[in-house]
C-alpha cells in the first residue's frame, strides 16, 4: 500500500484516478496526464519519504498547463511546503507514518 500522504482521496482531490495498480491518470479528459506511484520492497523509510515527496509534487505538476487541476494542485503544494517548513521533524516523520 501507499503512504497516507499519497492516499486514494488525496490522488482523487487533485484530479487523478487510478487505472492500474501503480498508475494515475489525470481524469481531465483533455489532459489525461499519467504518473507513475512505485515503490520498490526494499527502501528504507527514508528513501519512501524522499520518493513519495517526489511523487507529491509530481501530482501537482505533471498536469497540462491548461488542466483545471493544476492551479489548485500547484497552490496545495506551495502549502504544503510552507507547512513542511514550519512543523518540527519529529512532528513530521509521525504524520508520514
Amino acid at each position: 500500500s501507499k503512504p497516507a500522504a499519497l492516499s486514494p482521496l488525496v490522488c482523487a482531490r487533485f484530479g487523478w484516478t487510478n487505472t492500474s495498480r501503480d498508475m494515475l491518470v489525470c481524469s481531465q479528459p483533455s489532459c489525461r496526464a499519467a504518473v507513475c506511484v512505485a515503490y520498490h520492497p526494499v527502501l528504507s523509510a527514508r528513501s519512501v519519504s524522499r520518493l513519495t515527496a517526489t511523487y507529491r509534487e509530481m501530482l501537482a505538476t505533471s498536469h497540462k498547463l491548461d488542466c483545471p487541476f493544476r492551479d489548485d494542485a500547484e497552490r496545495w503544494l506551495r502549502d504544503d511546503r510552507a507547512r513542511v517548513r514550519t512543523t518540527p521533524r519529529k512532528v513530521r516523520d509521525r504524520e508520514l507514518v
